[in-house]
């Protein structure tokens, strides 16, 4: 009964925080942020990725309004590589990584802004590590900071095995499956060399696509880049030594350097594409079921094994 409840009332809250983001779209607080930057003359994409590279972005507010994630900043990339007044991009990266395939999808998207054009430029913050190093590989330039914790190059694939402790405490798993190897990162029993074989397999050939867009990017030899990409971080001083990045500077010398790749003039106007006008599509596709206060509650979740470009940096 008290599941039952809990239930219609997330669903409650949720559609009146789908009315309120109706209302907000259409009063002046929406207008102040939706508004197209007025195009005066050619102008400069900023585009931030913060946090994990993955498809779902964090949950903010009342309204469960998904805020990042890779669906946004690919509708970013996207708008501002079909704007004709954009004439570069600048990728403002504060990220230790993610996961693999929203990794590679952003990744792409940058190579077809690039193809429609536009000068894109990496700039680092704090950390651009592993999966978020992988995405700068498709910009134009790198400009890190000195004292940016970059690299961390490599593939992990982790999980917990717990069937020693199962046993002590006398809890025994019991698995219908359709293949042998279905439960292959199962933690309720030991894993077999040929489970870890397969596993290797997987990682190795993730970490030939990572290298590969590594060499590509960079233009490095394999033998170079083999020698840089075992999983080591660096600062951006040592990045800047070693090749994998261009100059060291701030945002602003990242804003500079696009203004010269793309031939503008320093009058050359910034903006965000991510706080021009935004659409009912996109209001909906934004709207997460995943916050605190939605249908999650009183539900189970299930844990499951993840393939990271990352481990956390502590």
């Amino acid at each position: 009964m008290a599941k039952k409840l809990s239930l219609w009332v997330t669903l409650s809250l949720w559609g009146m925080s789908f009315l309120l983001a109706l209302v907000w779209l259409s009063t002046g607080e929406a207008q102040k942020v939706g508004k197209k930057t007025p195009a005066i003359g050619k102008r400069i994409a900023v585009i931030e990725i913060y946090g994990a590279i993955t498809y779902e972005g964090e949950t903010a507010g009342l309204m469960g309004l998904r805020t990042g994630g890779v669906l946004a900043w690919l509708e970013d990339l996207e708008k501002a590589a079909s704007d004709p007044m954009t004439a570069a991009i600048i990728l403002r990266i504060n990220s230790p990584g993610g996961t693999v395939g929203a990794t590679q999808e952003l990744h792409a998207a940058i190579q077809r802004a690039k193809e429609k054009g536009k000068v894109v430029v990496a700039s680092f913050g704090d950390i651009a590590a592993s999966g978020g190093y992988y995405i700068a590989t498709a910009c134009d330039a790198i400009v890190s900071l000195p004292g940016t914790l970059t690299g961390s190059i490599g593939v992990i694939m982790q999980g917990f095995q717990y069937h020693e402790l199962l046993q002590k405490i006398g809890v025994k798993a019991s698995v219908i499956k359709s293949g042998k190897n279905k439960d292959i990162f199962a933690g309720y029993r030991e894993m077999t060399a040929e489970e870890e074989a397969i596993l290797f397999s997987v990682v190795s050939n993730t970490y030939e696509q990572f290298l590969g867009a590594v060499m590509k990017g960079r233009n490095l030899s394999r033998e170079e880049a083999k020698g840089l990409c075992d999983g080591r971080i660096f600062t951006g001083e040592q990045a800047f030594q070693v090749k994998l990045v261009d100059k060291l500077g701030t945002f602003e010398d990242a804003v500079a350097l696009a203004r010269e790749m793309a031939k503008l003039p320093s009058s050359a106007p910034l903006y965000f594409p991510a706080e021009e006008e935004m659409n009912w599509k996109q209001l909906l596709r934004r709207l997460s079921l995943r916050g605190n206060n939605i249908l999650s509650v009183g539900m189970p979740s299930f844990p499951s094994a993840k393939l990271w470009y990352y481990m956390t940096l502590e």
